[in-house]
């Protein structure tokens, strides 16, 4: 398996985002179809978003099988695009859709202090076909060689298939908030 930046992928970025974000759909599926429960309208909605620069893809086989982005303080993985959200999702969805994500995915801070060395590990999902071959673990065990001080990562506290994968990375909790654990590695 090898694990590249997702703007190296393939020349035509839409492609691109479009594989990930059929992956990011099937990845958050239960908290997605709040907006939809047909991914045949979500996919293609959150497909505008994805910093291809702060991205990276486990690829086997030439195909796409894991996504998850490193972002800082001062970068965010996703910029979410109000227009598009409403071209897929209908009006009063794709509104509200917009305003709930954007406080989720680009708002919100952690609540403890990060320092500009301290990546944050985010948006981490697996092709369904590729679960459980260790596509995520890859794609983060690269990601932790980005070079940052210290990394960060938020879970639910009930995904404890993820809590065992980023334990087994050297992440340990560090802080808890209802139902959102908090983990860091290094520092």
């Amino acid at each position: 398996m090898n694990v590249i930046r997702a703007s190296e992928y393939c020349n035509d970025t839409s492609v691109t985002k479009a594989i990930m974000s059929g992956i990011f759909t099937d990845g958050f599926y239960n908290w997605l179809r709040l907006f939809s429960r047909d991914k045949q309208k979500l996919s293609p909605a959150f497909a505008h978003m994805f910093d291809l620069d702060v991205f990276y893809l486990a690829i086997q086989d030439g195909n796409i099988v894991a996504i998850a982005a490193c972002a800082d303080n001062t970068h965010t993985a996703v910029h979410l695009g109000k227009n598009e959200l409403k071209q897929y999702l209908g009006f009063i969805m794709g509104s509200f859709a917009y305003r709930v994500l954007k406080k989720e995915f680009e708002d919100k801070g952690y609540p403890f202090e990060i320092g500009a060395d301290t990546g944050s590990v985010e948006f981490v999902a697996t092709a369904m076909d590729y679960k459980r071959q260790g596509a995520a673990y890859a794609v983060i065990e690269h990601i932790l060689s980005v070079g940052y001080a210290d990394y960060v990562l938020e879970v639910e506290d009930n995904n404890i298939a993820a809590i065992k994968l980023y334990t087994k990375l050297g992440f340990a909790e560090c802080h808890r908030v209802k139902d959102r654990i908090y983990m860091r590695r290094g520092k």
